[in-house]
C-alpha cells in the first residue's frame, strides 16, 4: 500500500517522539518534540504559501534598496573619494543594507539560512547589475582593441565574482544581524 509523503513524515516524527521516550531522554526534550512536532503539522500549504510569497517580496525589497544604492553610487563620484571609500560603499554598505532589509522583512522568526539566501539572492543580483551596466559603460568610453568574446568572459568573470562577494556580504547581514538586533533577550 502506497502511503501519502504526509502520512510518512508524520509517522516518522511520531516514532522519533517514541524513540525519545523509550530511551529516556529528559522530560523537557520530550516536551519540546513534541511541540515541534505538533506545530509542523499545522502549517498547513497556505502558510507555506504565504512564507514563499513574503520571501520573494523581502527579496524584492532588499534588491530595491540595492538597487537605490548602487544608483547612487553610478552618479559622479566627488573628488575627495578614494577607491577605498567606493569599494566599502559598494562591498559593503549597500550590501549590508540589502540584506538587512530582506532579512527584516522575512522576520526573526524564519531560519537564518532563509534569511541568508534572501539577501544573497537580492545583494548578488542587484550588484551583478551594476557591475554589468559599469563595465559596459567604461567599455564605451575607453574602448578596446580586444575582441568581443573576450571582452564579454571577462565582463561576465568579473560581474559573477563581484556578485558573489556582494551577495555574501548581504546573505549575512540579513542573516546574523536580523537574528541578533531582534533575537536577543528582553531583559
Amino acid at each position: 500500500m502506497r502511503h501519502k509523503p504526509e502520512l510518512r513524515r508524520r509517522y516518522r516524527q511520531r516514532s522519533g517522539l517514541a524513540d525519545a521516550e523509550r530511551l529516556g531522554a529528559p522530560t523537557a526534550d520530550v516536551q519540546t518534540l513534541q511541540t515541534a512536532i505538533a506545530s509542523k503539522e499545522h502549517w498547513s500549504k497556505v502558510d507555506r504559501k504565504a512564507a514563499d510569497k513574503q520571501s520573494k517580496g523581502a527579496v524584492w525589497a532588499g534588491f530595491g534598496v540595492a538597487f537605490l544604492g548602487y544608483l547612487i553610487l553610478s552618479i559622479q563620484q566627488p573628488p575627495a573619494w578614494t577607491t577605498w571609500v567606493w569599494a566599502l560603499l559598494a562591498f559593503a554598505a549597500v550590501p549590508a543594507l540589502c540584506g538587512l532589509t530582506a532579512g527584516s522583512l522575512m522576520g526573526a522568526a524564519r531560519e537564518a539560512r532563509t534569511r541568508f539566501w534572501a539577501g544573497f539572492r537580492a545583494g548578488s543580483l542587484a550588484m551583478f547589475g551594476y557591475t554589468a551596466i559599469s563595465l559596459m559603460v567604461l567599455r564605451t568610453h575607453i574602448g578596446s582593441g580586444a575582441d568581443s568574446v573576450s571582452i564579454f568572459v571577462v565582463g561576465l568573470f568579473v560581474s559573477t565574482v563581484y556578485a558573489l562577494i556582494a551577495g555574501i556580504i548581504a546573505g549575512i547581514a540579513g542573516a546574523k544581524l536580523v537574528g541578533g538586533i531582534s533575537g536577543g533577550s528582553n531583559t
